[in-house]
């Protein structure tokens, strides 16, 4: 089970991109295919499980 309370940072699309030159190759695809999530989801509660998800993958790449 996830936990809802713990903050993270917000990425936007730009930033996220412009982090694939450095380190972020090998998770191109999984982040490409969360960004296309997010824009598709419109449930609050959902979308707040993808942007966790593009904090931990960030997390590793910065």
């Amino acid at each position: 089970m996830r936990n809802t309370d713990m903050k993270f940072r917000y990425w936007s699309d730009r930033q996220i991109k412009s982090k694939w030159n450095n380190r972020g190759g090998r998770y191109k695809d999984a982040l490409t295919y969360l960004i296309l999530e997010r824009s598709m989801t419109f449930d609050r509660r959902l979308r707040f499980f993808v942007n966790q998800d593009i904090a931990k993958i960030m997390r590793r790449i910065v």
